[in-house]
């Protein structure tokens, strides 16, 4: 009997000691909830009496560190006054905290030093305080249809992505301008319900700590897919509804699938413009899909230092079938139109330009120059295309140390979207005959004109 009164003694004892430790706590207002970690600051950097850094933020909420330094006489208490939290120190000359913070919240920090003294810091996670410290959006241009925005990260040291578009890739920024055609971010299902697009950044410290800042621009959703019968490419771009988006034209025996960009009055480019996306060009199991078409309706001015050009593949399979440029008023280049290195994988095809009044056509041809054909210790080059055929591509080279006779590979015709390949080189080091063709350096034809001009 005496036991079991004891146990019960023991336990009453225990509840009661927790009870005055809880009522402890909440008399001092010491709060665990929302301070993450008081972490031991003896080494950190403080210049200031009081330095906020965010340290971590997903675009809703947060932590920031919080460090605090008194040299003299040292620090009380530190609270944070929203919640009512509240640090003793003990005299501390430096201490370091990490908290939980919310985005448009504002919050009050006060640190009371021995001597009396106080001092107080306001913080609010809001945009302005985003776009000022973390990154700051440089917008180019802001035009219907486009924009061309860049980032400027305020921290250099860290690592910086972007993505377009809550469905969007996280990609490693190289300082180069996003190019957003509302067309494009339609029909990749990258906008939001309020047709809206979202553009997200982070950046990432060797810790790997993160902190993602986004903002949005108005969309617009009215493009359209149409099919259409003309009587040449330069006849359908004249077309009042030929605009952003993309159509279908057949002419004569041939269809072409275009990707359209228009721009509604004069223009003035001073910052490089590429047309195209992924969805234009080739993969590794399918051809390119579209041809590009830029039409401005009113005149052109492209600037000095200025580049316009198409495309690329991120993976390596070409640009879009050709880009056209079509102008309604005048083209004044300062510039450069540029598409080396913008040959398409895709399946040769006569591209109509333009019907002539006998019902002749303006065109490249279907079939380019032909590839030169491998011959042993040479290069053959391709022929040269004419009438705005592309060149065809030259041989490999080989080259042998003992014996043997080393041949290259044949070089690829042409054809209306690219020039033809260069074959590879080789290089022989023992008896026998080469195999290996895997690089060639050979100079390819050249390609014919391929320039047309009409006024309609």
């Amino acid at each position: 009997m005496k036991l079991k009164n004891k146990k019960n003694l023991l336990i009453i004892s225990i509840v009661f000691f927790i009870l005055i430790i809880g009522i402890l706590m909440l008399k001092s207002n010491i709060l665990f909830n929302n301070i993450l970690k008081i972490k031991k600051a003896d080494n950190e950097a403080i210049n200031d009496q009081i330095e906020i850094q965010l340290l971590k933020f997903d675009g809703n909420s947060g932590i920031i560190l919080t460090k605090f330094r008194d040299d003299e006489d040292g620090i009380k208490k530190i609270e944070f006054l929203n919640d009512n939290n509240i640090i003793k120190c003990n005299g501390k000359k430096k201490v370091a905290v990490d908290y939980k913070v919310e985005k448009d919240n504002k919050y009050i920090i006060k640190m009371e030093k021995v001597n009396g003294e106080e001092i107080t810091k306001e913080l609010t996670i809001d945009n302005e305080y985003l776009y000022t410290n973390i990154v700051n959006y440089q917008e180019k241009k802001i035009e219907k249809g486009y924009k061309i925005v860049g980032f400027n990260y305020i921290n250099g040291d860290k690592k910086n992505y972007y993505k377009i578009g809550e469905n969007g890739e996280w990609i490693e920024y190289d300082n180069s301008n996003l190019f957003l055609y509302d067309y494009d971010l339609v029909h990749e299902n990258l906008i939001n319900d309020d047709e809206t697009v979202t553009i997200y950044t982070k950046t990432v410290d060797k810790d790997e700590n993160e902190i993602i800042v986004n903002k949005k621009y108005a969309v617009d959703t009215n493009a359209t897919t149409t099919s259409i019968t003309e009587d040449s490419l330069l006849q359908a771009a004249s077309k009042e509804y030929f605009s952003t988006g993309i159509f279908k034209v057949s002419i004569n025996d041939e269809t072409y699938s275009l990707h359209v960009y228009e721009f509604d009055g004069n223009q003035i480019w001073d910052e490089n413009m590429t047309f195209g996306t992924e969805k234009d060009v080739a993969t590794k199991d399918e051809n390119a899909k579209n041809m590009v078409v830029v039409k401005v309706k009113g005149n052109l001015t492209i600037n000095e230092g200025v580049t316009v050009t198409s495309y690329a593949s991120k993976d390596g399979y070409g640009s879009s079938k050709g880009m056209m440029l079509y102008i309604e008023g005048t083209l004044t280049n300062n510039g450069t139109i540029d598409m080396t290195a913008r040959g398409a994988k895709a399946e040769g095809q006569n591209v109509y330009l333009w019907k002539n009044s006998d019902a002749s056509y303006e065109y490249i041809p279907k079939l380019g120059g032909t590839g030169g054909k491998a011959k042993a210790f040479t290069a053959i080059s391709g022929t040269d295309g004419n009438n705005r055929q592309t060149g065809g591509g030259a041989s490999g080279s080989g080259m042998s140390r003992f014996d043997g006779t080393p041949q290259g590979g044949d070089g690829g015709d042409g054809t209306s979207y690219s020039g033809g390949a260069g074959g590879g080189g080789t290089s022989l080091y023992g008896g026998g005959t080469s195999t290996n063709r895997k690089s060639g350096s050979s100079i390819g034809g050249s390609g014919g004109d391929c320039y047309v001009e009409r006024w309609l």
